[in-house]
């Protein structure tokens, strides 16, 4: 066993299929959708959610020198002052989710329901290529 999105532990085997697809469905009702970590894995889950047919409204992260920038797709990076002023449920790129999450519950989201953990979750890299945030800053800071 292990544990995926949102602290559910997702058995492995052709389970792990169905229970993905359940929370692909609590994504897509999701009005105001963002992911909170503009790094590597979290353009991933970009990518993997727009393959879903997802939108992603934006991106949070804390790194200044992301803030302000628009990543492939059109996604612009936020502070989490974002969150503040906007009514949104976050997915929690794996890196750093303890911190996260402890910025999250001190603001009044409840996990499963406002926020879900992307933690151990079997996502696709994607081509090198497709991770583009201004000139390349990506590959510059990362």
């Amino acid at each position: 066993m292990e544990k995926g999105l949102g602290g559910v532990t997702i058995p492995l085997g052709g389970e792990r299929y169905e229970i993905m697809q359940r929370w692909l469905e609590i994504f897509r009702s999701c009005r105001n959708l963002v992911i909170w970590g503009a790094g590597k894995r979290g353009l991933e889950l970009l990518h993997w959610l727009r393959e879903e047919r997802i939108y992603v409204k934006a991106f949070i992260d804390t790194d200044i020198r992301l803030q302000g920038n628009v990543v492939w797709g059109g996604v612009k990076i936020f502070s989490a002052e974002y969150l503040q002023k906007h009514n949104c449920n976050v997915i929690v790129s794996p890196y750093y989710y303890e911190e996260i999450e402890t910025w999250l519950k001190a603001n009044g989201y409840q996990e499963n329901n406002d926020y879900f953990i992307a933690k151990r979750i079997d996502i696709p890299a994607i081509p090198k290529t497709k991770i583009q945030i201004g000139d390349d800053l990506f590959s510059q800071i990362r």
